[in-house]
């Protein structure tokens, strides 16, 4: 099986793609909130294809919303390098600690709009939490002081599936490794139970 090697993404080679998907956009607010036509979709797709290509890039799919309806989505390359599964725009990628600040700037907008109490218990918006010794907020689930402990060694590679994220979190919120707001451990289980 041939690995493909993964290199961190160049400021230009983002900003180049960004830049693409950004003109588009912008030139389609302008106009009318159509799909792109069959010049711009292979603009698109060119910037896509030279982005993959310089970075080696197995798999992405891309996604243009305007006015909460989306204009343009499309997978491109294999999503699946082992079983040869080509990517879609609806492929489901497991991008890790990147959904840590998406979380977060989730939750604190939830905040500033009275939606969720970050110094509540997490039981309020996710009851099936196991209770704790102590009670575990919001605020300390983002501030990765919730005294949950993180992954064992091999459990972040594991592909077991659950039903909904929320048996996902009851199935790994384990035991705490300390008492909450005690110290900071940065890591995802924690923070999973924020997605739920």
């Amino acid at each position: 099986m041939k690995q493909s090697v993964r290199r961190p993404a160049s400021k230009a080679a983002v900003l180049a793609l960004a830049a693409t998907l950004t003109a588009w956009a912008s030139a389609a607010a302008q106009a009318t909130a159509a799909a792109p036509s069959t010049d711009e979709a292979a603009r698109i797709d060119a910037a896509v294809s030279a982005f993959r290509s310089k970075m080696g890039v197995p798999a992405v799919t891309v996604a243009i919303v305007q006015d909460g309806q989306i204009r343009f989505q499309r997978g491109y390359g294999t999503a699946d390098l082992e079983n040869s599964v080509a990517a879609t725009a609806a492929t489901v990628y497991r991008i890790a600690s990147v959904t840590k600040a998406l979380t977060a700037v989730a939750a604190l907008q939830l905040a500033e709009k009275g939606k969720i109490d970050l110094d509540a218990p997490i039981q309020k918006y996710v009851p099936s939490f196991p209770t704790k010794a102590f009670p575990i907020t919001t605020r300390q689930l983002l501030g990765h002081t919730s005294g949950i402990r993180n992954y064992k060694r091999g459990e972040s590679e594991r592909t077991d599936h659950w039903d909904t994220l929320t048996d996902a979190v009851t199935a790994r919120s384990g035991t705490a490794a300390s008492k909450p707001g005690s110290r900071a451990t940065s890591g995802s289980c924690p923070r999973n139970a924020l997605r739920s």
